[in-house]
């Protein structure tokens, strides 16, 4: 390959890396308009609700309302980590990396594995917005004990643990060098797989600063499939107030999970973004 191919390749990669950029930016940013439309159906639901007296239901629908603040607040906190780790893998082809250096390793690929990923994310906050739509229309006329209300709140749930899934890792980190690219998925799972290319492109050691990361990413996934296991047993149980206040724990055990998530993937994107 010619210097002047060579030039063309690593400014076509560039570009190719910008627009995946764009493309999750754009995506983020429909997904959010989706979550706060049903968030203000929830907030209005709140104003119906606040003068009964089913309190469960009253904590259903503020429980709902604050989960969707929190999914917005982790939705922000993947997309920097998303944007932090492509404006990276745009350093590699930048300065650092020799004129005649012939681009072996496919980070541009790698790149676009985590943009198309990316689109399930926004579908699972799009299911989460119809979701926290489907609770208000149900608050307006059913109780806390239907089993529709109690369905949802379980739903809601759900919904956290896909949540977490793609956000994180959808598998568990194991330490094993081996596995092949893309075996933890998740948006910090590609990024995991983006850095490792990084590395192998220009000799630089991101992937093993990364790997703490992983290993605390294991406990998030513990905790979800917990969740998503308690609240499956739902559907055959019969609505009664117990039960509705047992959704309504699992619904609230669900936004710390939320919280938690977010408040790592923050961390990581610091982290990313730090990198030199």
């Amino acid at each position: 390959m010619s210097e002047e191919n060579i030039e063309d390749n690593r400014k076509l990669c560039i570009e190719v890396i910008e627009g995946i950029e764009g493309t999750i930016n754009r995506g983020a940013a429909a997904a959010q308009q989706e979550l706060n439309w049903g968030m203000q159906k929830i907030g209005k639901a709140l104003y119906d609700v606040l003068p009964g007296t089913d309190l469960t239901k009253i904590q259903m629908v503020s429980h709902a309302d604050t989960m969707g603040r929190k999914i917005s607040t982790l939705v922000v906190h993947a997309v920097n980590l998303a944007r932090n780790t492509l404006i990276l893998a745009k350093t590699a082809y930048g300065d650092r990396v020799q004129p005649k250096q012939i681009d072996r390793v496919p980070l541009c690929l790698a790149c676009a594995d985590m943009g198309n990923y990316s689109e399930g994310l926004f579908s699972e906050i799009s299911e989460s917005a119809s979701n926290l739509r489907d609770l208000k229309d149900l608050a307006s006329t059913k109780s806390s004990t239907t089993t529709e209300m109690i369905d949802i709140c379980c739903k809601l749930v759900q919904r956290a643990h896909d949540l977490e899934k793609n956000v994180v890792t959808e598998n568990k980190w194991e330490g094993d060098e081996n596995i092949p690219l893309g075996h933890l998925r998740g948006i910090v799972g590609y990024t995991y797989d983006i850095l490792r290319t990084i590395d192998r492109k220009i000799g630089t050691t991101f992937q093993e600063q990364l790997e703490k990361y992983l290993w605390e990413a294991n406990s998030y996934l513990d905790v979800a499939e917990t969740l998503l296991e308690r609240v499956n047993d739902f559907p055959d149980l019969p609505p009664t107030e117990d039960n509705a206040r047992q959704a309504t724990t699992y619904l609230g055990q669900a936004i710390d999970l939320l919280e938690n998530v977010s408040e790592f993937m923050e961390r990581a994107s610091d982290f990313v973004g730090t990198l030199p």
